[in-house]
């Protein structure tokens, strides 16, 4: 917990998704470090804004599942568009399985998802251009 800690602190992306998932499943209540739902989905959302493919992919997922948070198809539908134009390997056919099984539109979602590409782009060539 300490070095996800610290490499949250340093903005290390997918540090988020590892903190977080501890957080959500409980898996260290063991050692003193209590189930935290809400700061794990603060997480996971903050590492998708840093560009972290492997925090939409979990986030589409917990949505989809309905485990820890309410079951919410359009929200899987963006975080998992998210993580598949970020070519996370998992990603795509979930959201296949998620159109087939809601039968809805999710074309608004998935425009949305693009956005936040096209922002994690932006954010990229920015901070390339301050190297």
């Amino acid at each position: 917990m300490k070095y996800y800690e610290k490499a949250v602190g340093e903005k290390v992306r997918d540090a988020y998704a590892n903190l977080a998932q501890i957080l959500i499943s409980g898996s260290a209540a063991s050692f003193g470090i209590e189930k935290d739902i809400n700061r794990g989905l603060d997480l996971l959302a903050t590492g998708v804004e840093l560009g972290s493919r492997e925090c939409a992919y979990n986030l589409g997922c917990l949505y989809k599942a309905g485990k820890d948070v309410a079951v919410d198809d359009r929200k899987a539908a963006y975080y998992l568009g998210i993580a598949y134009l970020a070519k996370h390997e998992h990603a795509h056919r979930l959201l296949i399985l998620l159109q087939q099984t809601s039968k809805l539109d999710f074309s608004v979602e998935i425009a949305s998802a693009k956005r936040q590409i096209d922002q994690w782009e932006l954010i990229s060539l920015t901070q390339q251009d301050y190297r």
